[in-house]
Parts: C-alpha cells; structure tokens; sequence
C-alpha cells in the first residue's frame, strides 16, 4: 500500500511556512538559496497521527524526502519509529548540500542520526559500499565540519535485522 497526504511532516499539527516550491520546498527559511520571501502556508501534522496503528504488527518501508526537516518530522514520530516490527527507513539527509546560508554542516545531522540508534536502528549509506554507519564517524563530521560521505541517502534498519535483509542481496 502506498499513501501520499497533501501536508508537511514535522513535530506538531497546524499551519506552517514553506519556502520555496517544487522539489526545493522545505520547512527550512534558507534551504538551497531559496528566497525568505517565497513564502506559502501549507497544513502540517505528525507521522504519528497520520500513521496512528494501521501499520502495528506489519512491516513497513517508510521513505522520507523532506529537504532539510527531517529532526522535526522525527520529532513526531516517536510512535511509529518504536513501533513493532520496526519500520525500515530511506532517508534522504543533506549532510553539506543545501545547507542555508552560512551553515556549512546540517546542525541537526547528529541528532537525526541518533534518534534512530537510540531506538535500536543500524544506520546504512545507500551508496555503492553500502556500509555501516557508525556513530563516531557523524560525531566526526558535525565536529571537524567536513563530509566524509558518499551519500546523502541511508537505510535505518533495526539491529540484528539488517543480516536478514542483507543474505537476500548477497
């Protein structure tokens, strides 16, 4: 089953800002050097409550492209992240590209990274390696400022999962 819903994703339900339009829009003032003034109010809601438990004790493959609000997105969906079986998510996280002006590395990388960790995630860069991702390798990145990876794209997998999933493509 495949669902679109016409709103924004992020940490609470309302009316929010939305700079841009096309495939640049984000919630982000600033994202990809769009005008501050380009400006469009669009309905907002939580993945919790769009989701609530239609997807409790199935699995699930959550894609997520939503330039630059992923923390916020994340922020609303304590629910469906701890749920079982854990979803798996593609993600899409700008390390450096896009960033608003000024800002060299996404301030919220290290924090997105660990909310799925501390829910028991492996993070993995979709990339021709299609490696692991550690945590001291983001820790890293948002310290030194500079962008050790390949990607902007990543699987989050629930430990112990992943070796499932992986055997299929091996």
């Amino acid at each position: 089953m495949i669902e679109v819903h016409p709103l924004a994703l992020c940490n609470n339900v309302g009316i929010v800002e939305i700079y841009g339009g096309g495939t640049d829009a984000s919630l982000l003032k600033g994202w990809g050097g769009t005008p501050e003034q380009h400006i469009t109010m669009v309905p907002c809601s939580t993945l919790d409550n769009i989701l609530v438990s239609r997807f409790k004790n199935k699995k699930c493959f959550v894609i997520v492209d939503i330039e630059g609000a992923e923390q916020l997105m994340l922020e609303g969906a304590t629910s469906i992240i701890n749920m079982f079986p854990k979803p798996i998510w593609m993600m899409e996280i700008s390390i450096s590209e896009h960033q608003p002006m000024g800002i060299k590395i996404n301030p919220n990388l290290l924090s997105t990274f660990r909310v799925f960790w501390n829910c028991g995630y492996e993070a993995w860069a979709i990339d021709r390696l299609c490696r692991i991702i550690y945590p001291e390798e983001i820790e890293e990145i948002s310290r030194s400022g500079i962008n050790t990876l390949a990607t902007h794209n990543f699987l989050f997998i629930e430990k112990e999962y992943n070796k499932k999933i992986f055997s299929f493509f091996g």
